[in-house]
């Protein structure tokens, strides 16, 4: 639970932002594929990502910070 606050910290309730991001993962990283998972234009989830980026300062398009943060979200 510590981690997960550490990892994900305002964004720890955010539903639509922890799926955004898992959706992300689950699709391998693909904004297309999982843009319209999500049905949101492919500009608006880059957008996203990036402000999650910005908050958490986890870098998910970098392997070893996204398993970080994938582990974060899936416990």
């Amino acid at each position: 639970e510590k981690l997960k606050s550490y990892v994900l910290k305002s964004l720890i309730n955010d539903t639509e932002m922890l799926n955004v991001v898992k959706t992300y993962f689950e699709t391998n990283l693909n904004t297309t594929l999982a843009s319209k998972l999500c049905y949101m234009h492919r500009n608006t989830f880059i957008n996203k990502i990036d402000k999650f980026i910005e908050i958490t300062q986890f870098n998910i398009r970098n392997y070893q910070e996204a398993l970080i943060v994938y582990l974060s979200i899936i416990i």
